[in-house]
């Protein structure tokens, strides 16, 4: 069965919708903003209601493009952009909001797919909003990257599978910022520097992506923007080292770097046994001593014919001899044919 709501909100087009829907999302996603903005305490009831709103604004956005259109041209954006950077950097420390961080993340990497989101975050960032992040006089293309910044180095550990998802945002608006300021251009070399290091790189299989993608950040801004951007030159500049230490990692530096791994609980346990059955196998020769088998011989001895003529040669018995307890005997002139095969050692 199709799901009604998600075909429902897809149709919606006329501009009055969009525009109910763009003041609604706003007014609820900038409420914890407010509430702790404000001058008069408790005048600002809170809600407590984010993470379903971000998950109903996530699908809204996914399954109509007309509602994702309106909205980037729209003047509302950054009041819905900027308490949502607030909302992730909050919580980047709780753990029971980690749900919440993912899906403010796949909102930005949706939005960072169009080019106006893009181009629209060279407009300068003026809020007097107070964020845990470095005072800077320069774009919310700024804000966005220290935002990034501070939630990789300053997050919980189990949001690192989110790390490819923050640079592919950034990423995706590279080409389309004109300037940014120095402290975003030091915090972005720093991100270098700490994902370039040999004990970081090789920890997982897959973070070396994370500097090809911070890489592709530069070459973007350098190809596509170069002009205005001379902190980030300079920057890259004074961070040669970086680069180059980068270019020179070599095999032998990364062995010096991990040494051999050591066994496993599980190896140790199967060591353990295949030395049990050596030793087994050389105490049971030891002990068993088996003499050596001689091959038997087979001797058949020829059919032997015993007549009366030759019973006559053998000696009488004497009297005292008693017959066997069988009571049969050999009687004259009858013949036996006796074939007996004796097994020698």
């Amino acid at each position: 069965m199709a799901n009604l709501f998600l075909a429902y909100i897809s149709r919606l087009h006329q501009s009055e919708d969009l525009e109910f829907l763009v003041k609604g999302f706003v007014s609820l996603i900038a409420n914890p903003l407010h509430q702790t903005q404000t001058y008069l305490p408790a005048s600002v009831k809170r809600i407590y209601f984010n993470e379903v709103l971000y998950i109903v604004l996530w699908k809204l956005i996914s399954h109509n493009q007309k509602f994702l259109a309106h909205l980037l041209k729209g003047p509302m954006l950054f009041e819905l952009i900027v308490p949502l950077l607030c909302e992730l950097l909050n919580t980047r420390n709780n753990p029971s909001m980690v749900g919440m961080l993912h899906v403010g993340v796949f909102i930005l990497l949706m939005l960072s797919g169009e080019r106006n989101f893009g181009v629209r975050l060279n407009k300068p960032f003026i809020s007097k909003v107070k964020l845990d992040v470095p005072r800077f006089t320069g774009t919310h293309a700024d804000l966005l990257f220290l935002v990034f910044h501070k939630i990789i180095t300053g997050g919980l550990s189990r949001i690192q599978p989110m790390y490819d998802c923050l640079l592919t945002v950034l990423v995706n608006v590279s080409p389309y910022l004109k300037s940014l300021s120095m402290i975003t251009c030091t915090r972005l070399m720093h991100l270098m520097e700490s994902f370039s290091t040999a004990w970081y790189l090789f920890a997982k299989p897959t973070n070396h992506y994370l500097i090809f993608y911070l890489l592709e950040i530069f070459n973007n801004i350098i190809q596509y923007q170069f002009d205005g951007n001379i902190n980030l030159v300079y920057s890259l500049v004074r961070s040669k080292e970086v680069f180059y230490e980068l270019a020179s990692l070599s095999e032998e530096s990364c062995l010096s770097i991990f040494p051999r791994a050591r066994p496993t609980f599980h190896d140790k346990i199967e060591e353990v046994e295949v030395t049990r059955e050596e030793e087994g196998e050389q105490t049971i020769e030891s002990t068993q001593t088996v003499p050596e088998i001689q091959p038997l011989k087979r001797v058949e001895m020829e059919e032997i014919e015993i007549t009366h003529e030759e019973s006559e040669t053998v000696p009488e018995h004497s009297p005292d001899h008693t017959p066997s307890s069988s009571g049969h005997s050999l009687s004259p002139g009858a013949t036996r044919n006796i074939s007996n095969i004796f097994f020698v050692i």
